[in-house]
């Protein structure tokens, strides 16, 4: 056995967390890029000069993170609960482990204190800046797992949650915790992210790009606008005007009249705002902004002109989400929140690398095309090989962009193809249930969405057979919710008819309970469909939907992850591979008898023409090289 290690194949530079501070007469923009690892850097706002980078160990993300007023900042990640401060220029002091989580999904500063709310058990903890101590004030709500926007009002601390959205006023000197109603919001699915008090009103963010205003003094709604992640709460020429990025364009609430206004139209870069300040520089005024994409823009007030740069981020190898070998045997890898590259195994070259593109989750090929399903919100898209790579998450782009999933679907893991159709199955939005099939019709370009195939079940397998297509569910749906009740099954769907015709439980011998989450489903040389659950593969006849053959390779236990399904891939040379219990499998379809290559937990695998094996390893990528007598 011969064992690769072909280093990182996917690059981007893009971050979570960014600040826009001024001290000691300076500005700059302090921005943490995405990679294994993450980087912090300081940039001057005005010249773009890089003051500042160190990498940070054990990170490859950073969502929290704020500024004071005398331009110091604060921030933590997602992997180890340590706040980090940083001031003048190269002062990075780690201030110590949080008591409550290690995910840190938001910080907010106030007069005494910072705050942070964590994951996965929606606690709030705060940091006294004064004296130094860190003191972790508990869950915030029981059944959640995010504690999301922190605001102060005197004694009171206003804490909202998701992936169900709540709204808390938390007592800190009583340690009393009363729920507040919010119309249109609370009890729904997904993100109250971020809080504001501005006046009499309550701003609340819902997933990033919808603002609720609500008056606090009796909790009424009185409006509601899109937006792009922050707010301004000042415009310095207009008092009543709240201000925030909303696509290309800077618009303002009027906090009298009670409407949105826009202030620039057009003009500004793409892309989720991660800070956005008044900047006063050399007797001039300014609103700066700097985008997820590493991008940033002064609107000059005097004029409203806009000048735009790109940070001078070094790109970061980032993990890896997604991993297919295509039939020409080039390897697409997709990275963690965004990247995706095109590997030649032949070469050992990496020929692209497009670092903006989403997350991709699944992936599948159909005439000589590549098809991706993306996170978030359930996109695909196509690439054509033949076609020079110019993305740009438009239809017109290569890759292009084909759709969107409907009815709430957020994660395609699993894709397949079949005669001039491309298919999808998901799992739905953050605490949500019921995946969908998604069929896109390639003579057509229809994309079409069939959701509740199986009551409350996810999708995570998928296999095309003479006008049918068999599915493999899960009773995990969006992260954040509860499992629905059980067994997972397997459907059977007419795609001409556009319908459902059986759904089944497959009965597998010996097992010890029945399955919770069937996939990944393969079409098999032998004409029987072959799928996984957990520790166990199976075959089954596609016209009578009974068990032929069948092996519990690993006791049932769903250890690992309950969204990505088990790779399942036939060989060239007959022989079957997979990734039963997380575990790297090579599996004798006729005897089945069963070798297991490795020890370490694999959550992606793919398979070339030569029947070598890819994995990776964090943003590293693997090869192996199995003996040709592997199984006889």
């Amino acid at each position: 056995m011969k064992i690769e290690n072909l280093g990182s194949v996917v690059y981007s530079s893009f971050g979570q967390g960014a600040a826009i501070r001024q001290y000691e007469g300076k500005s700059s923009i302090c921005f943490v890029g995405n990679g294994l690892p993450a980087v912090f850097y300081e940039f001057d706002l005005f010249t773009g000069e890089l003051l500042f980078s160190r990498e940070l160990e054990n990170q490859d993300c950073v969502w929290a993170i704020t500024r004071n007023p005398d331009g110091e900042v604060y921030f933590s990640g997602t992997n180890d609960g340590i706040l980090y401060r940083y001031r003048g220029t190269g002062q990075l002091d780690n201030l110590g482990v949080n008591p409550a989580n290690n995910w840190v999904i938001n910080l907010v500063w106030e007069e005494q204190f910072v705050w942070g709310g964590t994951y996965p058990n929606s606690k709030l903890f705060s940091y006294n800046h004064q004296t130094g101590e860190f003191k972790d004030y508990g869950t915030m709500a029981e059944h959640e797992q995010y504690s999301r926007g922190i605001a102060r009002d005197g004694d009171w601390l206003y804490v909202s949650t998701g992936s169900r959205k709540h709204f808390f006023k938390y007592n800190l000197v009583t340690g009393e915790q009363v729920e507040i109603q919010l119309d249109k919001l609370t009890g729904s699915n997904g993100f109250l992210d971020r809080l504001w008090l501005v006046d009499q009103y309550l701003f609340v963010a819902s997933d990033f790009i919808d603002m609720y205003v609500y008056d606090r003094r009796t909790m009424e709604l009185v409006d509601q606008f899109s937006f792009d992640n922050l707010l301004l709460t000042d415009h310095p020429l207009d008092p009543q005007l709240v201000l925030y990025k909303d696509g290309a364009s800077l618009r303002g609430w009027h906090k009298k009249e009670r409407k949105a206004v826009t202030v620039v139209d057009g003009g500004l870069p793409v892309g989720r705002c991660k800070a956005l300040e008044y900047i006063k520089h050399n007797d001039n005024e300014f609103i700066a902004l700097v985008t997820v994409n590493a991008e940033q823009a002064l609107i000059n007030l005097s004029d409203m002109s806009i000048s735009r740069s790109m940070l001078k981020i070094e790109p970061q190898p980032l993990l890896q989400t997604c991993l297919e070998v295509a039939p020409d045997g080039a390897v697409y890898v997709g990275g963690y929140h965004r990247g995706l590259s095109k590997y030649n195994p032949d070469t050992n070259e990496i020929e692209w690398t497009v670092g903006l593109f989403p997350q991709s989750e699944g992936m599948t090929f159909h005439n000589n095309q590549v098809y991706f399903g993306t996170y978030t919100k359930a996109h695909l898209y196509k690439y054509n090989p033949e076609m020079p790579v110019a993305f740009d998450w438009s239809a017109e782009g290569n890759p292009s962009w084909l759709g969107q999933i409907q009815h709430q679907q957020d994660r395609p893991f699993t894709m397949t193809a079949g005669d001039h159709y491309v298919f999808a199955g998901t799992v739905p939005d953050y605490g949500l249930q019921g995946g969908a099939l998604a069929v896109y019709n390639t003579r057509t370009n229809e994309l079409e969405t069939f959701p509740q195939v199986v009551e409350n079940q996810s999708i995570l397998g998928l296999a095309y057979w003479k006008g049918l297509i068999f599915g493999g569910t899960s009773v995990w749906g969006g992260l954040g919710g509860e499992p629905y009740a059980g067994p997972a099954k397997i459907f059977v769907w007419d795609v001409e008819k556009k319908q459902k015709i059986a759904e089944f439980i497959p009965q597998i011998p010996g097992a010890a309970q029945q399955p919770l989450m069937i996939g990944e489903l393969m079409l098999g040389p032998d004409g029987l469909i072959w799928g996984a659950d957990d520790g166990t593969i199976f075959a089954f006849d596609p016209v009578t939907y009974e068990i032929v053959k069948s092996k519990i390779v690993f006791p049932t236990e769903y250890a690992y992850s309950k969204w990505r399904p088990i790779v399942v891939r036939f060989g060239t040379n007959g022989l079957l591979y997979t990734t039963l219990a997380r575990k790297i499998i090579v599996l004798n379809p006729e005897t089945l008898e069963h070798r297991q290559i490795t020890d370490e937990i694999v959550g992606n695998m793919a398979i070339d023409a030569s029947n070598r094996i890819y994995i990776n390893k964090g943003s590293e990528l693997v090869r192996i090289t199995m003996p040709d007598n592997l199984l006889k």
